[in-house]
């Protein structure tokens, strides 16, 4: 179902990082925002978005003040919740994906932008580094580090050809580590 329908050289005219995650403190939703309100003070042209639910019943949601905060910043597009079968088209019309988490499991948003195409910029904690050869499909930084991920997101404004080049890296690697073949051999091998 993920899989990549754009060109990455004409899709670098227009630069949108895209980060998909619930909105809890421990995705980093605080870090992306303040990453991004810098990425928009330097680099108006750039489209910051963000996918995902407010959950303000959970214990680690941002707050209501942070939720309507972020939402009529102006630095971030908030997309909203956005259905499983709309999301192949929200990946390939962005460009970027971030995910500052503090920590994950496997982000099934990584691998499924990935699998799209994306390069992806993420924090180097366990779930997140599955994903990513640093240098190679994206970069790694540091968990809660603000000026970490703004200069990792700059990279790409400023070197456009690390957008296709680590773009395919991204699928090749999902081929590698995740396609359907790999896994079902992995778990024949477990069962016996």
């Amino acid at each position: 179902k993920f899989f990549s329908t754009k060109n990455l050289k004409d899709d670098e005219k227009i630069l949108r990082f895209l980060m998909v995650g619930n909105l809890l403190k421990a995705k980093g939703i605080e870090e992306y925002f303040q990453a991004s309100k810098k990425i928009k003070t330097k680099y108006p042209e750039v489209e910051c978005n963000l996918v995902g639910k407010y959950l303000p019943s959970n214990f680690d949601s941002i707050s209501k003040e942070k939720f309507y905060e972020i939402r009529n910043s102006g630095v971030i597009n908030y997309l909203g919740n956005i259905g499983y079968d709309e999301m192949p088209d929200i990946y390939n019309q962005s460009t970027i994906f971030v995910l500052p988490s503090y920590g994950e499991g496997l982000p099934k948003s990584a691998l499924e932008a990935a699998s799209t195409g994306m390069p992806l910029v993420m924090s180097d904690v366990a779930g997140c580094r599955e994903c990513i050869k640093n240098n190679c499909n994206g970069l790694l930084v540091k968990s809660e580090d603000v000026d970490a991920l703004f200069l990792a997101m700059e990279s790409f404004i400023q070197d456009t050809n690390l957008i296709s080049s680590m773009g395919k890296e991204s699928i090749a690697i999902i081929d590698e580590r995740f396609s359907l073949e790999v896994i079902s051999k992995k778990y024949q091998d477990l069962i016996g």
